[in-house]
């Protein structure tokens, strides 16, 4: 009994040290992002809507695609992602909001455009999930439309932050050139 004992005690010892071993991250480079995804494109939201699964809600959508810098896809396209609220209606005619919040997930919205890093998604064939959170969103003018890096902040020659604007032209060359092709 007690050898059995000491066999426990060695297994669980072993195993407390696995769990005990540190784990490290690191930020992926636009690099390596636009590599991992299958597809990196422009897109125009058109439909966005959430379902509650269990107690997770979940978001998809449809997107009109504006332009694509790696990949072809069809015109219209169903994209995927994780979190987002959810308006239940119970019996009794009460409405209780459900949110599934996941830190810097996506909060895509009808009528917006912008710039996502896409993969082909295995739980529903034909539709897409968000590679990477690097949303770059769009604002649209009278020519094109304009990026806005409102995570790369510029610094003006007055000394103000200020947010860089890029054309799409312009970010397909930067693109084909971070990724070699």
């Amino acid at each position: 009994m007690k050898q059995a004992g000491r066999c426990l005690a060695m297994i669980f010892g072993i195993s407390l040290f696995t769990n005990a071993q540190a784990t490290s991250f690191r930020a992926m480079s636009e690099k390596e992002k636009l590599q991992m995804a299958d597809y990196h494109c422009a897109v125009l939201m058109t439909e966005v809507s959430t379902h509650l699964t269990g107690e997770n809600v979940s978001s998809e959508g449809l997107a009109k695609i504006i332009r694509c810098f790696k990949g072809a896809l069809e015109v219209s396209i169903k994209i995927r992602w994780p979190g987002g609220t959810y308006e239940k209606l119970h019996e009794d005619g009460h409405k209780e909001s459900l949110r599934t919040l996941i830190p810097g997930a996506p909060e895509l919205r009808v009528g917006e455009a912008y710039i996502l890093s896409l993969r082909k998604s295995d739980k529903e064939p034909g539709s897409f999930e968000i590679q990477s959170w690097d949303i770059k969103p769009l604002e649209a003018s009278a020519e094109s439309y304009q990026i806005e890096n409102r995570f790369r902040p510029k610094l003006s020659p007055e000394g103000l932050v200020t947010t860089t604007k890029q054309n799409l032209e312009d970010y397909a060359t930067w693109v084909k050139e971070t990724i070699g092709k």
